[in-house]
């Protein structure tokens, strides 16, 4: 009791916390990463737009303007200059449709890419590609007329062409700079694995890039097509079809000298892939997952039998979901001349190679973004603009200043986190703490450490940020010693520099240290005493940041929620915490102490509260708006309601374990439930799509119990 008191009272004793020990970061800073080429700069206020999703530069008289497309369909013209005049919201297509006829509550629009003719402004129309969902899901392309420029105003819409599709939509845009005919890109509408071999069918348009006339019309149709497409007159092919077998075209753009068509394809299980796109060509999919086999049983179909793989190809490992770029041909940046830049949407780095006199080189990151990328595109001046879905549009710069970076420590003992490695000792200023409730890591307990560097402390963010983990100062580190059996296997620490860095440490068999595991992670088939075999991922760098993301302020177990208990010595962490100075008091920390984290397997809660705590804790880092998940169009955030999760009699979007009649969840019935089915496996379709080799027999027993619940009444 004596002890609590105290603790309390030095937490409302401000100048008594500087005594507390602060842990000293020199071992980790400035290491790990090797000077940026270039830096993202904001191109324009914050907040200017929602979700952007495309960046469209164009020119109305002798004024230079940029349209940004929105995600759900908006329109903003902006001048382009410094100026910092407020964006004009030209106009809403989502509002439009429902005018023509649509429902707005209804409408599930997604926009995707927009293109000024390419003779504007003689010829006034603007193309947008987009997809609606309402009965059916149908992509679309249409074009308006353009009434008024500065800024965008817009009239007649007529449709070009219109498919249905049922999942990837990989919707893009480009003018053939020698042809001028109009290049569309189409994904596969699949769902992941490509279950009804869309990617090998020629009859449909689907899984292709089309080449389409824009500008003349054959009977009713709003185009026509070009009499050198490679399929013209061949039975069985859509003849609109410039070349197929791609999963998810995203982004594509031309080469500005030998007019080259390069893309960004989204791969399945393994790889993330970039085409240099060739007339006629068969890319594989989904024979071929990039140029490795992916269904052996899968021929290659249609009038091309010979696969054409990719140029670059990235493992999972390293990249998640690839987005197209461009050809830099700017002046602020020499060093990316004649190189091709694209991006990670997961992990957002921004990627480049070398192209000269058609051999590519070895990729390379040259730069991390802010948020996550959609879109690359040259401003006016030929400098490059990235579209980052909630972070805005950012310009690429040449970095001011560059930080002489070192290798990040080798071994665990070297990254002053601990006194004493073998025994878990931490260093001073390094503070262990444990959790109200567990993720499930294939059985490992775990040791868990804060550690806070001099003159900081951690906050806990009001607003959105009381459903994430605590706001954390630059030196701070975080690290998790996972363990099988008493045997430690792994240690896994993030640290913030001004950014988050994950890396892993693989423990030696005599557990005196742990050694650095390489960029590219590691797979290891471990022995404990039980004498069983036991497989193990040493996750990539890029995985780690896969997981460990914005949306959750990246230290998923770092909340008030989960470090609210009564720890060894009697004391609530959180008043040892605020006493020691390592976290700041305020109003939001105040509202959620006393609302601890539920514990999925403490039988004496309900069911559901159980139920709901293990999907978010295991499941709610990715299976949220814009996270690893977020495709599948769900979350599992447990401060939602179970309606507002989007689970409930709900149509797999991503996934189909069951086939295609099965639902992420039926209530009272587990077994034709995606979401029980998915944790329930290992290999290909199951869940977490990353971080678990083994299935949690208490949390697929949870979760079975639990969806039986939900169909009584």
């Amino acid at each position: 009791m004596m002890r609590s008191w105290i603790l309390l009272l030095l937490g409302a004793c401000g100048p008594l916390w500087a005594q507390a020990p602060r842990w000293d970061d020199a071992a980790l800073r400035n290491a790990g990463v090797d000077p940026f080429i270039c830096e993202p700069v904001r191109a324009f206020a914050e907040g200017s737009f929602e979700n952007p999703v495309m960046t469209v530069p164009y020119r109305e008289g002798k004024q230079e303007w940029v349209l940004v497309l929105g995600r759900k369909g908006q329109l903003w013209s902006c001048e382009a200059n410094d100026k910092g005049e407020a964006p004009h919201l030209s106009f809403d297509l989502a509002r439009h449709l429902a005018g023509e006829g649509g429902h707005p509550g209804r409408l599930g629009l997604t926009a995707m890419g927009a293109l000024f003719d390419r003779e504007f402004p003689k010829r006034r129309y603007l193309y947008l590609r987009f997809s609606v969902r309402g009965g059916r899901k149908l992509n679309k392309l249409v074009r308006f007329e353009v009434t008024k420029g500065a800024p965008l105003g817009l009239g007649k819409m007529e449709e070009i062409l219109v498919w249905e599709s049922n999942g990837h939509d990989g919707g893009d845009l480009a003018w053939g700079p020698r042809d001028g005919y109009l290049y569309l890109s189409s994904g596969d509408g699949s769902s992941p694995g490509d279950p009804d071999n869309i990617g090998q069918q020629t009859d449909r348009i689907r899984g292709s890039i089309l080449r389409l006339d824009v500008h003349g019309e054959e009977g009713e149709r709003l185009y026509r097509i070009p009499k050198d497409n490679p399929f013209v007159g061949v039975e069985g092919v859509r003849p609109e079809i410039w070349c197929y077998g791609l999963r998810n075209p995203w982004r594509m753009a031309f080469h500005p000298e030998n007019g080259e068509l390069w893309l960004g394809d989204n791969g399945d299980e393994h790889w993330e892939l970039v085409h240099k796109v060739r007339r006629g060509a068969n890319f594989g999919w989904s024979a071929f997952e990039g140029s490795h086999v992916f269904r052996a049983s899968n021929p290659l179909r249609g009038p091309t039998l010979q696969h054409t793989p990719p140029e670059v190809e990235h493992p999972h490992t390293e990249m998640r979901s690839v987005i197209g770029g461009l050809f830099y041909r700017g002046s602020k940046m020499p060093n990316l001349r004649e190189h091709y830049l694209y991006a990670c949407y997961f992990t957002k780095q921004l990627w480049a190679f070398s192209y000269r006199e058609g051999v590519v080189g070895t990729p390379f990151v040259i730069a991390d973004l802010p948020e996550a990328p959609v879109h690359f595109v040259e401003d006016h001046d030929r400098e490059v603009l990235v579209t980052c879905l909630e972070g805005g549009v950012f310009r690429l710069q040449a970095v001011a200043k560059k930080v002489r970076g070192r290798p990040w420590p080798g071994l665990l003992s070297e990254t002053g986190l601990f006194r004493n490695v073998a025994h878990q000792e931490p260093a001073p200023g390094v503070v262990p703490y444990r959790t109200n409730a567990q993720a499930w890591f294939d059985g490992a307990t775990t040791e868990r450490f804060l550690a806070v560097p001099k003159g900081q402390s951690m906050k806990q963010g009001g607003g959105q940020q009381l459903v994430k983990s605590w706001v954390f100062t630059e030196g701070t580190a975080i690290a998790q010693t996972l363990s099988i059996e008493e045997q430690r296997v792994e240690t896994q620490v993030l640290y913030f520099d001004g950014r988050w860095q994950g890396y892993t440490y693989r423990w030696n068999e005599e557990g005196t240290d742990a050694v650095l595991v390489e960029a590219g992670g590691a797979e290891a088939e471990l022995r404990f005493q039980s004498g069983l075999p036991h497989r193990w991922r040493f996750h990539s760098r890029a995985e780690c940041m896969t997981c460990h993301t914005q949306k959750t302020n990246f230290a998923i177990s770092v909340t008030t929620s989960q470090l609210d208990l009564v720890d060894a010595g009697g004391v609530n962490q959180l008043d040892r915490l605020l006493a020691d100075g390592y976290l700041a008091q305020n109003p939001a920390l105040r509202s959620l102490k006393g609302q601890p984290r539920p514990n999925p397997h403490d039988e004496v809660l309900t069911l559901g509260l159980r139920a709901r705590s293990y999907l978010d804790l295991n499941c709610a880092h990715c299976h949220r708006e814009t996270g690893l998940g977020g495709r599948a169009g769900f979350q599992l955030m447990s401060h939602l309601s179970l309606a507002e999760t989007g689970i409930v009699d709900a149509k797999a979007v991503v996934g189909m374990a069951l086939g295609p009649d099965s639902k992420l969840v039926v209530p009272g019935v587990p077994e034709r439930s995606e979401l029980f089915a998915r944790m329930a496996r290992r290999g290909a379709g199951q869940m977490p799509l990353i971080g678990s080799q083994v299935v949690d027999p208490r949390g697929v027993e949870l979760i079975r119990k639990w969806i039986r619940s939900l169909g009584e009444k």
